[in-house]
């Protein structure tokens, strides 16, 4: 993979692909038809230390978030 470096407006461009034909909205056009929603009840745990990777990626958009860390000791 080639490594490049760019001027601070050209990289947002670069990060999306904008060089290539893909322009801001068309990325978020593009992120969004591959998002999906699911709200939590309170105290319920989204998932715990531990669990198997199921390749989510999670932005809370709405409320808080606790993150619980067990320590060795």
């Amino acid at each position: 993979m080639e490594e490049h470096e760019y001027e601070p407006e050209e990289a947002e461009r670069a990060a999306v692909g904008e060089e290539d034909g893909l322009d801001m909205s068309d990325f978020e056009d593009l992120l969004l038809d591959h998002l999906k929603t699911t709200e939590y009840p309170p105290g319920e745990f989204v998932f715990r230390e531990g669990d198997a990777p199921d390749g989510g990626l999670y932005f809370i958009v709405e409320g808080r978030v606790d993150v619980l860390v067990n320590s060795a000791g």
